[in-house]
């Protein structure tokens, strides 16, 4: 997403996390306790795995499934669909699930 539009997106998205993942996923919304969805506001640096700056993730929160599982809502604000994103954000995925602190 554009840098303008991030401060923005990061504020609201938490604001109404509910109804953004019933419109992301509506399917899947009643395997989850939408009550107990907690965004992350604290900033999250993550090491890299190929060496650089540690990352970022754009918004992360915590909600539990109905048969108890916890699980990690992770949103990467983009601009546009780019392809070669993906591994990035498999990546992040990879070092939140490491990540004992969330």
């Amino acid at each position: 997403m554009s840098q303008r539009f991030d401060p923005l997106l990061r504020e609201l998205i938490p604001a109404f996390g509910k109804s953004f993942v019933r419109i992301l996923d509506p399917d899947f919304c009643p395997k989850l306790v939408l009550r107990n969805l907690k965004f992350h506001r604290d900033e999250y640096f993550l090491p890299n795995p190929r060496g650089g700056p540690p990352r970022r993730p754009d918004l992360v929160a915590k909600i539990r499934a109905r048969d108890g599982e916890e699980l990690l809502l992770h949103v990467e604000l983009e601009n546009q669909f780019r392809s070669a994103r993906i591994h990035g954000i498999l990546d992040y995925n990879h070092l939140l699930r490491l990540n004992r602190s969330l």
